[in-house]
């Protein structure tokens, strides 16, 4: 063993032996240092439940009044992330985002990295150096502290796009795969990028480039295309038909962040939340004058690269990088106002970025590579000064993690005894559906689940002019109808609970710290099937399965049944009989009147079912009993399982044929030689 040991490391270069020792000692920080990341769109749910529904499904029903979860193309990893919390019962917000994206993350953007910055730097220290500046910077951290942990994987995988765009003659598929693979998986918006960067790339080889591997490239653009057949195909679809289509929400949503950036912050490569030692969401931080030391040493490397015409080359693809970061990260701000918007409309498919910041990869990629030229440049002593620096900035970068308390990376999250109590009342028995209201906001830690969604008062009523002027006028009938089942004020300094006071329907049932808790007695529930003529309800004859699929049983006695689903109204709801295959069911055709449903007078999905008729006109099967067995789906998370089943079925011949390409050119190569 010791032998395989020592022969395995005597084939690595020393270099990549020491980036994975960095990456193995960064890991193992990670992964034991105490505390959760809990913040932006990363929320830290202490009931471990909760987010296996929160991350498997399309339809997004545990906050809110239902809505599609946006971020459709980076479904598949959402599926990943809920089965360690579905199968081994751990918590998603911390160890699973370690193994899932931190560590990942730090070990493909050490090696990837160094590997480019070797190929062109030729040497190992600068390349380490490099690599480090890119894998760790305020960006990167930034990234992190916003709950923006997809977008870390693609991250990682730029310098790799680079490396086999720019290094390699020909092209290796199955290295070539990496970036566009990885990318699809964690957060497909990056696929466009890397297809508009590495299509650049490709041509800027010169055309004897291109016939050498116009066909490895092809291939390439198919497999690619068919991994990604899961959310294409339902997206075309919806499309096609006027439905609401969660990759078109993607695509539709404005600009944001242009009054938190500016020229400056692009050019020192810091996101405008993060200080030297505070960091704090949607508060600007001033700049610190040693910020723009890795934009002056990008400068110093460039101009000393014109001494040498093919130094000179080589700096010009980095420094390009680094001007069309700049100027793409500043937004629509000066100079040249409003240019992000200009290309989000006249560039296909670049609305997927609606946040520049996101591409600050491309800066920080040239600030690694040129500091790691400088390196190479220097003599002994400049060389110590310019890493002592280095090293100091770095640990600057990382200050606000060691100084803010109470902030959401890698800080202790302890619960108190009375966020313990609370937390046992809102999400102890989680079989009672019912919404929980939390005044003004929910805050981190709170329990909440997929039958007991949390409604943010500023966010979901607030400025919801209807709601709101209802919620006002009677908050009784407000919370009854909205199936609300608890309300938590939980900031008494600046709410009152005096509106809930003397409704003899709405109870206290607990007192804490600045924290009040009632429970309304009268609570509607979230879905139920009642009997159209006496409204009387009837219990048993709907059971939910997942976020996106019911199943109804209902006796047609002459019956006429009102089905209610009290989620925002969705067209792409649709009943259809429990026995049909939604492959056999003609969407085109005009659907029968029991098949369409309506907006009730609370904004809510509504089904009117005349089971009598389902039965007579052999709409459905009924069995000796009489009763009508029904399902409710949600069709997006339909077309998005047909779509990735789809995407195998495409995926694995294409495969083989690549197999048998590549078999063929090896044997033609060989023949050549000969």
């Amino acid at each position: 063993m010791t032998l395989v040991v020592k022969k395995l490391i005597k084939g690595i270069e020393p270099g990549i032996l020491v980036v994975l020792v960095i990456s193995l000692l960064l890991s193992v920080f990670v992964v034991l240092k105490d505390g959760h990341i809990y913040g932006g769109d990363t929320g830290l749910m202490p009931n471990p439940a909760q987010t296996s529904f929160y991350n498997k499904y399309i339809y997004q029903d545990s906050s809110g009044f239902g809505n599609t979860i946006i971020e459709t193309p980076r479904m598949l990893v959402n599926m990943l992330s809920s089965l360690p919390t579905s199968v081994f019962n751990l918590e998603f917000n911390n160890f699973t985002i370690k193994i899932l994206f931190l560590i990942p993350y730090i070990f493909i953007s050490l090696l990837g990295s160094y590997i480019l910055f070797r190929f062109y730097l030729k040497s190992a220290i600068p390349s380490i150096v490099g690599a480090i500046i890119y894998t760790i910077n305020p960006f990167v951290l930034n990234t992190v502290y916003m709950g923006h942990i997809h977008a870390l994987i693609p991250f990682a995988l730029f310098p790799i796009l680079i490396y086999i765009s720019k290094c390699q003659k020909e092209i290796n598929i199955r290295i070539a795969l990496i970036p566009f693979l990885g990318s699809s998986l964690y957060d497909v918006r990056y696929v466009y990028i890397f297809l508009l960067i590495s299509t650049i790339l490709f041509i800027s080889n010169g055309r004897d480039y291109i016939k050498r591997n116009i066909k490895k490239i092809i291939l390439l653009y198919i497999i690619l295309f068919a991994f990604n057949l899961y959310w294409i195909l339902p997206g075309i679809y919806l499309f096609v038909n006027n439905k609401v289509s969660p990759t078109l929400n993607l695509i539709s949503r404005s600009t944001f962040g242009d009054e938190y950036i500016s020229l400056s912050r692009s050019i020192t490569g810091v996101n405008s939340f993060w200080g030297f030692r505070n960091v704090e969401i949607f508060t600007i931080q001033p700049i610190n004058i040693y910020w723009y030391t890795f934009a002056i040493i990008s400068l110093i490397s460039f101009f000393l690269s014109f001494k040498n015409r093919k130094e000179k080359k080589k700096n010009i693809l980095f420094f390009v990088f680094l001007l069309v970061g700049i100027f793409l990260t500043k937004s629509n701000n000066a100079p040249i106002s409003h240019s992000f918007d200009f290309l989000r409309k006249v560039v296909p498919g670049f609305t997927l970025f609606r946040d520049a910041s996101r591409l600050f990869f491309m800066v920080w990629c040239a600030y690694g590579y040129f500091t790691g030229y400088l390196l190479t440049k220097l003599g002994h002593f400049w060389k110590s000064i310019l890493l002592l620096l280095v090293v100091l900035l770095e640990i600057s970068f990382t200050n606000p993690i060691h100084n803010v308390k109470d902030q959401n990376i890698f800080q202790g999250r302890n619960y108190t005894a009375d966020e313990l109590a609370l937390n046992n009342i809102l999400c102890g028995d989680n079989t009672k559906q019912g919404r929980i209201l939390f005044i003004p906001k929910w805050k981190n830690g709170e329990c909440f689940s997929s039958n007991n969604p949390a409604i943010n008062y500023d966010a979901d009523i607030y400025r919801d002019t209807n709601r709101h002027t209802t919620f006002k006028d009677n908050p009784e009938k407000f919370v009854t109808e909205n199936s609300i089942k608890y309300i938590v004020v939980n900031d008494l300094k600046t709410h009152s609970d005096e509106i809930f006071m003397g409704i003899p329907t709405i109870i206290v049932v607990g007192k804490y710290e600045n924290v009040i808790l009632f429970e309304n007695t009268l609570q509607k529930p979230i879905f139920e099937i009642t009997f159209q003529q006496t409204n009387s309800v009837k219990k048993t004859s709907v059971s939910k399965i997942s976020p996106t699929l019911y199943n109804l049983s209902l006796e047609p006695k002459n019956e006429k049944y009102n089905f209610n689903l009290r989620y925002n109204f969705d067209e792409n709801w649709i009943l259809i009989p429990k026995s049909q295959n939604l492959l056999s069911l003609n969407l085109y055709k005009k659907k029968q009147s029991w098949y369409i449903h309506s907006s009730d007078k609370n904004g809510f999905n509504l089904w009117e079912i005349n089971t009598n008729e389902l039965c007579n006109d052999n709409v459905v099967k009924c069995n000796d009993n009489r009763t009508v067995e029904l399902r409710l789906i949600y069709l997006p998370q339909a077309l998005m399982t047909f779509g990735l089943i789809l995407s195998i079925i495409v995926l694995v011949p294409t495969v083989f044929l690549y197999r048998r390409f590549n078999k063929k050119y090896k044997n033609s190569e060989k023949q050549k030689y000969k």
